[in-house]
């Protein structure tokens, strides 16, 4: 039996009672940021589920700033994160539009990150429960009829320095990116607070946004004013004009990037 939240902090406040409940909530241990859901009290390591707990002011901002229906839904052995998006079902055969409710199974925001925790199978079984047109984001292996969106990269960062990484380079790679690296000297970059995030900034994600075929979610600019992550500006030096911006966050050793993290416009 699924119990349903419409809000991130219900789900943990309710789970950190602990004497309420028949499972424990809490930090884990190891120190890489993760709230733990135990299910099993006998010790065994294979029914623990850990959220990432700096997932919790993301989702809560994005309850505020991008409302679309999202509700938290746990039970034994799984968490799912769910919003409702309006789908263009031709969307790929183009000339046609038929748009109707879809159940995303993700985050409400195009990032990497998945938005559900468990195995594979039971999740499959739950969200088979339910009527109506069902995605789900970022899946790994262990689903089936897997589609392929978008791909997503991680660059393993092993190299000492820049140039290090810089030496093992293909000639031909080595050529192109230092032939991309002569035109910083056009452009200054700025870190800035994301209180100064203005309407330049957001003009420049919206042009990002309008050119993209088939765009998910589009965030209003209180999104970059109140999310805590590093900004940086690029600005030309020939017309003193802003020209791109990246929005950086680090989450488990990472730096998430997407459409929340990069958008340059030049």
């Amino acid at each position: 039996m699924m119990k349903k939240y419409n809000s991130i902090h219900d789900l943990v406040s309710d789970f950190d009672k602990i004497e309420n409940h028949s499972l424990i909530f809490g930090f884990d241990e190891i120190g890489n940021n993760d709230l733990v859901l135990n299910f099993d009290k006998t010790g065994n390591n294979d029914t623990l589920i850990k959220f990432n707990k700096e997932l919790i002011p993301l989702l809560d901002l994005l309850e505020k700033v991008n409302p679309c229906n999202q509700n938290y839904e746990v039970n034994h052995d799984c968490i799912l994160v769910t919003y409702i998006l309006k789908l263009n079902l031709f969307n790929f055969l183009g000339g046609f539009s038929f748009k109707t409710n879809a159940q995303i199974i993700g985050l409400p925001i195009s990032i990497s990150e998945k938005g559900y925790w468990g195995e594979a199978a039971s999740i499959e079984a739950i969200i088979k429960q339910r009527k109506g047109l069902k995605i789900l984001l970022n899946g790994n292996s262990g689903f089936k009829n897997a589609g392929k969106t978008l791909s997503t990269f991680v660059f393993e960062n092993r190299y000492i320095c820049f140039k290090d990484y810089l030496n093992s380079l293909r000639s031909s790679y080595r050529r192109r990116l230092k032939k991309a690296l002569s035109k910083r000297e056009l452009i200054k970059i700025n870190k800035f607070d994301r209180k100064d995030f203005n309407e330049n900034h957001y003009k420049l994600y919206m042009s990002i946004m309008n050119r993209t075929e088939n765009p998910l979610e589009i965030l209003p600019i209180e999104f970059f004013t109140n999310y805590e992550a590093e900004l940086y500006e690029f600005i030309s030096k020939d017309t003193n004009e802003i020209i791109g911006f990246i929005q950086l966050k680090e989450m488990n050793d990472r730096i998430m990037n997407g459409m929340i993290c990069i958008i340059i416009c030049c």
